[in-house]
């Protein structure tokens, strides 16, 4: 049972974070765009 809730924790917090640098990088790339190409 605790192997199962290991392999569950573990691939949430693996999504979690996959999905945290997806948002910084998109935050990142609204800077730039912001920043250099706003007219």
């Amino acid at each position: 049972m605790s192997f199962i809730k290991q392999a569950i924790f573990t691939k949430l917090s693996c999504y979690t974070t996959t999905e945290l640098e997806l948002q910084s990088s998109k935050n990142q790339v609204n800077i730039v765009e912001n920043h250099y190409f706003k007219p």
